[in-house]
């Protein structure tokens, strides 16, 4: 009691916390009033490491000596305003829950895993990850974000994981990839296989980000995936593998920031079946109002559903193909 709590934050998550923290200052305040209910607005929850206690009873007398430990917690926070009470000012609650790692035991196995999505933009960088991923990959938010994940793939697995992104690419999606290897906090590799997803720009053409629901097989062989990774020679790989994980992480970037130049064969199924059902509604729209159309016009409509419906779902017609090679062969007039 009477120390600051930010004494007890990791310097590397003081931003996060700060950053918090004046975002929630910014909104209503509850009153003391609800103090004791339910707050009216949600509170604010993020990962932060905080440092254990060093007190004599633990650490002795040479306090300064010894190493600082901290521990990952969740905290869930709200800012309450007392202003009614004696004791006036504004005071941060916040409760802590302590975050553990999702293993017991050496490569423990899952025969049903829970899953967690990761969410990376085309150059490879994580923007988004969700808070169960904490306890099975041992990385806070703050940590993950930001990396480019093609570092976190097993060298040996990047090979795989190419044709899987050439696939991506492909929008041949969504599917499920066979087990490959993902580094964990601690400095091993858990295994996991994953339900890739993406999102690709219609009016560019362009990947824009890869969603990937990942489901742990089996832990890894340190349980504990907030240990410090103190061994960088645990895991030693060859001179012809890391030179094959680099050419395929090169390869991989390049495949993801392509320009699609065909639309997939299941987006133009979705195509054809929407201007389908655009053309059979406007039909029976006119036949509703007493208009008979004839064959020309029903496939005048057609036609210009399904060339205005494919720009927009793909960024190209399917017609687009005939026509750019007819006028590729045809001489301009001189």
């Amino acid at each position: 009691i009477g120390r600051s709590f930010i004494d007890f934050v990791h310097p590397n998550d003081c931003a996060t916390l700060a950053s918090q923290i004046t975002a929630r200052v910014g909104l209503p305040l509850a009153s003391t009033a609800n103090i004791s209910s339910k707050p009216a607005l949600p509170s604010t929850s993020l990962f932060c490491r905080l440092r254990r206690y060093r007190g004599l009873r633990i650490s002795g007398f040479a306090v300064k000596e010894r190493e600082e430990y901290y521990i990952p917690f969740q905290l869930r926070f709200s800012v309450r305003d007392l202003n009614a009470t004696d004791d006036k000012g504004i005071y941060l609650v916040v409760i802590a829950t302590p975050v553990v790692s999702s293993y017991k035991h050496p490569k423990e196995k899952f025969y049903k895993p829970a899953s967690f999505m990761i969410r990376h933009a085309a150059i490879g960088t994580i923007d988004h990850v969700d808070d169960e991923s904490v306890g099975f990959l041992g990385y806070l938010p703050q940590d993950i974000i930001g990396k480019c994940i093609l570092d976190l793939y097993h060298p040996e697995d990047i090979p795989y994981l190419s044709e899987v992104y050439h696939k991506i690419a492909r929008h041949e999606i969504p599917f499920k990839s066979r087990p490959y290897r993902f580094l964990a906090q601690n400095g091993d590799f858990v295994i996991m296989e994953t339900d890739w997803s993406s999102f690709i720009n219609p009016w560019s053409r362009k990947l824009e980000f890869v969603i990937g629901h990942h489901y742990v097989l089996e832990g890894p062989a340190i349980p504990n995936v907030f240990e410090e990774d103190e061994d960088t020679n645990r895991h030693m790989f060859s001179d012809i593998v890391l030179y094959k994980a680099k050419e395929k992480r090169e390869e991989i970037l390049k495949t993801m920031n392509e320009v699609l130049t065909k639309p997939s064969a299941m987006t133009k199924q979705l195509v054809n079946k929407r201007c389908q059902d655009v053309a059979a509604f406007m039909e029976n729209l006119m036949v509703d109002s007493c208009i008979a159309p004839d064959d020309e016009i029903r496939l005048e409509l057609a036609q210009s559903f399904s060339e205005r419906d494919s720009v927009m779902m793909e960024g190209m017609s399917p017609h687009n193909d005939y026509y750019n090679s007819k006028l590729s062969t045809e001489t301009p007039p001189s």
